[in-house]
């Protein structure tokens, strides 16, 4: 009877030795996958922090050599964009939301070296969110692509400076290596713990039924 046991567990062992490398190979595929998705996703905001009633630069430079036809700054909100900026064809548009106006000018009214970037006066926690600039470029006629550039700006109270909103590395490192790394570490828990299950069951119908053959 012993060395009948040593044969189902030896074949037990063979099974979790076959199947572990496969859902390792799985996990380790899910991890390459997960991280060229994060690697070809757009770049995460640029994170900017102020203390309220200073002023925040959004920073924005266009490529050389490119005309501009459109270039708008909003804040992202739930109801629509909030605009701060909006220049269409060499005309600027007074379409500054009631939050912004009389705050907002830009960082170098000749546009020197592609600079369109603003400036919002005398910041308020109220502008704490997403900000985007969209801009429509041609290089020639007929050939005209479209930009946008992310800055999440975070406000808080004066005296609470140094908290602070996460840089991108951090963000970066959060994504790309521990939530895969913790995707396949779950993974891995789930294989072993599907094996001592079915290993139990196994075990317990082994010793329920009567022996097909015994070894002396």
């Amino acid at each position: 009877m012993y060395r009948h046991s040593c044969c189902w567990r030896t074949g037990i062992s063979q099974q979790l030795l076959l199947m572990l490398p496969r859902r390792l190979a799985v996990g380790s595929a899910l991890l390459l996958a997960v991280s060229m998705v994060f690697a070809a996703s757009p770049e995460e905001p640029e994170e900017i922090q102020a203390e309220e009633g200073t002023d925040v630069l959004l920073k924005y430079m266009k490529p050389q050599n490119t005309n501009i036809s459109m270039w708008k700054w909003a804040k992202v909100h739930l109801d629509g964009q909030q605009y701060l900026w909006f220049y269409s064809d060499g005309r600027l548009y007074p379409y500054q939301s009631g939050q912004f106006r009389g705050r907002v000018r830009p960082a170098d009214p000749q546009m020197r070296l592609g600079n369109l970037s603003i400036i919002l006066s005398n910041t308020t926690v109220n502008d704490t969110g997403i900000y985007n600039v969209v801009i429509n470029l041609s290089t020639e006629p007929g050939n005209q692509t479209t930009q946008c550039h992310l800055v999440n700006v975070t406000v808080v109270p004066t005296g609470h400076m140094g908290g602070g909103a996460k840089c991108g590395g951090d963000i970066f490192f959060l994504k790309v290596i521990l939530l895969p790394l913790g995707i396949v570490l779950v993974l891995v828990v789930i294989a072993i713990k599907t094996l001592l299950k079915k290993k139990k069951h196994f075990v317990s119908e082994s010793s329920s039924a009567p022996p097909q053959f015994q070894c002396y």
